[in-house]
This record gives C-alpha cells, structure tokens and sequence, in this order.
C-alpha cells in the first residue's frame, strides 16, 4: 500500500508500529546527530477517514463541508486523480486548515511536540501558497529550526516563501566509484557527490533547457545525460569531464558552482 490514503493523521499504520515507537525512534535517530522528517499529505484523505465516512453517509453530518460533495463529481465527491479511496479536502474550509495546520494541537504541530524535525508535503502545489505559508510558520512557531519542504514542480509569482524549500523527484546513478549522480528533472541539476554527501562536482541549471532529462552510468563509469526521446544531452567520464559527444569541449571539468551552457 502506498500509504498516501491517510485513515488517522495522528497515528502510526499499525503494521508500522505505534506513535510511542515513532517517538521513540526519533529520539535515537536524535541521538545519532540525524533527523526525522515526515511525509505530510495534506490535499486528501483515504476513504476510511472516520470524518469522511461519516459526511459521506450523513448528508447533516457536521464534517459535511470538509469535502467536496456534488453531482458534477464522477463519485459523487471530488478526489485526487478521480480515485475512489482519495476523497479531496475543502482547504478552502478554515476549519480544516486549522485541523491540518493552524491550530494549537493541528497535525503539523502535534507531530512536531512529539519529536519529529520537519514536514515533506506532497504535491505541495495542491494547497496553495497560502495555506503553505500559514502551515510553514506554524511549524516555525511551533519548533524552531524546524523544516518543511514541499513538493512543487512549477509555481508562478506569489509562491516565494511560503516553504523553506521546494523538492521535486530527481534521477539517480552509482558510479563504481560509489559516488551518487543526481538529474533533477525540473531544474536541470546534474551532481556528482562522494557516499558522505561531499560535493564532487556540480552542472548548474541552465536557461532555456526545460525538457526533463535522465541519466545512466556507462560501462567505463561515465555518465550519460539524456533528453526523454533518449537524444544525447552531456556525456562526462567518471572524473566528473566532459567527454565525446557533449557540447561541452573535451576535458573540461564540472567544479562546483561552475555554470555550462549545453
């Protein structure tokens, strides 16, 4: 199960553990100078949501307007990508912000008391910049030096400081070498970083190269950047060079923070 059918904000999937075991952990992981971030899924709810069985069944029912009922809706709600056990929250509605966010003993705010760092939203663009910005100094109020990211693959003007940083899905190679190699599909970032997290070498985003791209290790553990047709986009050797057939000369290197045109 992917787990992003959420029953109980404030409990574990039992399968999982307990609330005490996640505190718990969080105080080991503490312990062990690292940090705990959860995955906030704030947009939707599972269908075994107690309130949304309850509206869904009880057209009175006082968490009525806490989601979207209607006929213009395929299941007679409406959910994230039409799914049947993904019911949609009325953000709109302050009540429920307040439950996921804004309150004194909100979601984002009772996890946070409890131990745990910072909050990854999903598809942080579904909540509006808004929202995001009450959620984020919620959680600054709540535990300082706390973090939230979101997961936002564009965003217009207006969206500025609503997060403490933006996360969106990015390709990942090993070289033999063990060093990780890293394509962020959106912004065009192309690293290189040894397994303790050191930078190696780093390709910045560059303007006007929007088509999201992949990347393979070759046999001789060089990295190859392609478009998503599979066309030849940089090809570098395992020194982290530019290489063959990249528009990039031969032998230049990629050092860190040095901006290439491809």
């Amino acid at each position: 199960n992917h787990k992003y059918d959420t029953a109980d904000y404030l409990k574990v999937a039992p399968e999982y553990g307990t609330r005490e075991d996640l505190v718990a952990l969080a105080g080991d992981v503490h312990a062990r100078r690292m940090r705990i971030v959860l995955d906030g899924v704030f947009n939707h709810v599972g269908s075994r949501f107690t309130r949304f069985v309850e509206a869904h069944g009880n057209a009175k029912s006082p968490w009525r307007d806490w989601f979207l009922f209607g006929k213009e809706h395929p299941l007679g709600y409406r959910a994230w990508a039409d799914g049947l056990n993904l019911p949609d929250l009325a953000l709109e509605n302050p009540a429920v912000r307040d439950f996921l966010g804004r309150g004194r003993d909100s979601v984002v705010r009772s996890w946070l008391a409890a131990g745990i760092d910072g909050w990854r939203l999903d598809v942080a663009s579904d909540l509006g910049p808004g929202f995001l910005r009450e959620l984020t100094e919620s959680a600054h109020e709540e535990k300082p030096g706390s973090l939230v990211v979101g997961e936002i693959w564009n965003a217009p003007a207006g969206w500025e400081g609503t997060l403490d940083g933006v996360g969106r899905p990015v390709s990942v190679a090993i070289l033999p070498s063990g060093d990780l190699v890293l394509v962020d599909d959106a912004s065009r970032v192309v690293e290189q970083r040894r397994r303790d997290g050191t930078l190696v070498t780093r390709l910045e985003p560059v303007a006007g190269w929007r088509r999201p791209a992949s990347v393979s290790v070759r046999a001789a553990g060089g990295v190859l950047v392609c478009d998503p047709e599979g066309g030849l986009v940089a090809r570098f050797d395992g020194e982290g060079r530019a290489i063959g057939a990249s528009p990039l000369p031969d032998g230049t290197p990629l050092r860190p923070r040095a901006a290439a045109e491809l």
